[in-house]
């Protein structure tokens, strides 16, 4: 019969387990309400847990009657990896046939019991209103972004054990809040973002400028997994009246991975595809497979599925790839005694890492990287360019000859040969100078992509560091260099304010024309050197910034961060001018801008100096003028 239990969703923590917890069984079972003397008949044996843990047991515990809880380090032998393999591929159905999930935030503080206090006064909307317009009281808010910076919002995990849960309640040290509650909580919040963001980014005082926690800096609140998470569940599934049954999975495999969770960690970089299979309506769940296989090949065979059902190359232009694992210090130790090497895991370049994501492999300092060129995954049919015309992808994920087979992770994968005609085929591999995977991969790290070349980079300028363009990305795209007997023209240059914006406005819209006023506007305060420090203006303050310049300055901040400008060497013979766009922070002179067919926007390659005939893939670029087919519209 159906045993009624909860289940305990909550952070492990890196710290050793030194708290006891003492476990009593009988081959009989132990009748319910048994008391510490009828205990002491049974075996027992103690095992440790970390701080948090502990404290979780202590604060869900009940005086005089029993609870029935599913705790992972209790109920699966930790040191049984058979056993531990097989709990962890049933982890969705435990949760989701659990009667509640109880989520663990951790101890708490003394700012809990005001959290909870503001966060029930959000729910009730005539509230909230005057909330907002209390500024004296503005830094409340900074509490709730407290809350959402928590580390449990981070865990990769949590999605499956929340998402699949029929019921959840919200605990942090003693304070509690039904899911469902603490969810609208959040989504209100999230629904006056930007009034309250103007309230917090700035530092009050040079002590709040020291305090990360103060103010909100370059953080974006959007991005946070408890934002993800509050959407997430909401929108991932279609369930039955009761919310009893799963109906309907509504969201793909490669949106799960490559966007819409990009916010949580695992500190198992597999975890990366595995702990969201079975949220997925494209997929099933994993099947079994004798070791783990390596993460490439992980990471290969999620990108040929994704290509394969989407029919779509923008998946290599995506940042979404975990980082190979690090060593554990007595892992090191291990081979450094055995006199082994210390290497981790090498990733092919076309395997693209999450340190190339818009915040990195972290939210919390903010943007360290521009946004993507190919857009959200999830309007797969809603590209903001066609660069490649439509045109379906040619490739071939190249495997090792004698690797040892291991079993597939998705199902129904498909691809479409290559062929070697008039517009050739790049090889990209790893990077230059380094060895490629061993043989036990059965991928042997080179993906062979139908395209042609567009030109190659003649001139590139600096990375745009900390949103300041320097002087020559406007000169490249025909501004005047500034000087003192410089005359300006009134108009911007096409090329120049459409770039600066790759074309688009917010969510991939038509730029509008407006853009290229605001453009001339901004290019008035350049510093004594020509450069544009798009974060502020000394001629006005951040109150007195017009309200259009503000959205073109957002837009273009979005755009060029830490990206390059270039120029292309064109070709006379052909009466070809030169090309003017942007380029990934890795890309330099002499590189080469291609168009892959099946890719919606150019990319930038550098031929391999280590082996003929192969290629790096740097990363996505803008091409002014070829965004839209125009590379193949001419014979």
């Amino acid at each position: 019969e159906p045993f009624p239990y909860k289940a305990l969703s909550y952070m492990w923590g890196t710290d050793d387990p030194t708290y006891p917890v003492q476990m009593f069984w009988n081959h009989t079972g132990i009748p319910a309400g048994a008391n510490i003397y009828q205990l002491a008949t049974f075996k027992s044996k103690v095992f440790y847990v970390r701080k948090n843990l502990d404290e979780a047991l202590r604060q869900f515990r009940h005086p005089n009657r029993d609870v029935d809880i599913w705790v992972d380090a209790l109920c699966i032998n930790q040191d049984d990896n058979i056993e531990k393999k097989s709990q962890v591929s049933r982890m969705g159905e435990i949760y989701s046939q659990a009667t509640e999930v109880y989520v663990w935030l951790g101890p708490g503080n003394e700012e809990t019991q005001k959290t909870f206090r503001l966060l029930r006064s959000i729910l009730v909307l005539p509230e909230l209103d005057k909330l907002i317009k209390d500024k004296a009281h503005s830094e409340q808010w900074l509490l709730i972004v407290k809350l959402m910076k928590l580390e449990w919002f981070t865990r990769r995990w949590v999605i499956q054990e929340l998402a699949l849960a029929k019921s959840a309640t919200v605990r942090w040290g003693t304070e509690s809040m039904p899911w469902k509650e603490f969810a609208d909580a959040i989504a209100l919040f999230m629904t006056r973002h930007d009034e309250i963001k103007t309230y917090l980014e700035k530092p009050k005082n040079f002590p709040d400028k020291q305090d990360p926690d103060a103010h909100l800096g370059l953080m974006e609140p959007r991005a946070l997994g408890a934002n993800t998470l509050v959407d997430a569940t909401t929108n991932l599934f279609r369930r039955s009246d009761d919310g009893e049954r799963i109906q309907h999975r509504l969201v793909d495999l490669e949106v799960l991975v490559s966007s819409m969770f990009l916010a949580f960690e695992a500190s198992e970089p597999r975890d990366t595809i595995y702990a969201v299979l079975s949220l997925a309506k494209d997929t099933m769940p994993r099947p079994k497979s004798i070791g783990p296989p390596p993460l490439t090949d992980v990471c290969a065979d999620f990108m040929e599925y994704c290509i394969g059902q989407s029919q779509s190359l923008d998946i290599i232009c995506r940042h979404w790839a975990p980082l190979p694992k690090k060593l554990s210090k007595f892992q090191a130790l291990r081979l450094k005694l055995e006199g082994l090497p210390e290497e981790r895991e090498l990733m092919p370049t076309w395997i693209p890492s999450i340190e190339g994501h818009v915040y990195g492999d972290g939210v919390l300092a903010g943007r360290t990287n521009a946004d993507s060129l190919v857009g959200c995954v999830e309007r797969q049919n809603q590209q903001h360019y066609r660069a490649s015309k439509g045109l379906r992808p040619a490739v071939t994920f190249r495997k090792n000859k004698q690797n040892i087979a291991t079993p597939r992770d998705f199902e129904d994968k498909s691809h479409t040969n290559s062929t070697n005609g008039e517009t050739g085929a790049a090889k990209l591999g790893t990077q230059e100078g380094k060895q490629q995977q061993p043989a036990r991969n059965k991928f042997d790290g080179t993906l062979h992509v139908k395209g042609f070349k567009l030109d190659s980079i003649a001139h590139i300028s600096g990375r745009v560091l900390n949103g300041v363009i320097p002087h020559e990305a406007f000169e490249y795209g025909g501004w005047p260099k500034k000087s003192k007997n410089t005359s300006y023209p009134e108009d911007v240059p096409e090329r120049l304010w459409r770039t600066l914006v790759a074309d688009r406005g917010p969510d991939g819209t038509n730029a509008p024309t407006w853009y290229r006023r605001a453009c001339r506007e901004c290019l008035n305060h350049t510093n004594t050197n020509g450069d544009l420090n798009t974060n502020q203006f000394s001629d006005w303050g951040l109150d007195d910034t017009p309200r259009t310049m503000k959205l073109f300055l957002e837009r273009v901040r979005g755009v060029v961060w830490c990206r390059k400008f270039f120029l292309t060497h064109g070709n006379e013979v052909a009466d070809q001018r030169p090309h003017y766009g942007l380029a990934p922070p890795g890309a330099r002179e002499n590189d080469i801008i291609c168009i892959f067919f099946g890719c919606s926007v150019p990319v930038v390659l550098r031929p391999s100096w280590e082996k003929k005939g192969l290629y790096e893939f740097i990363g996505e670029c803008y091409v002014h003028g070829m965004m839209d087919g125009g590379s193949l519209d001419h014979d």
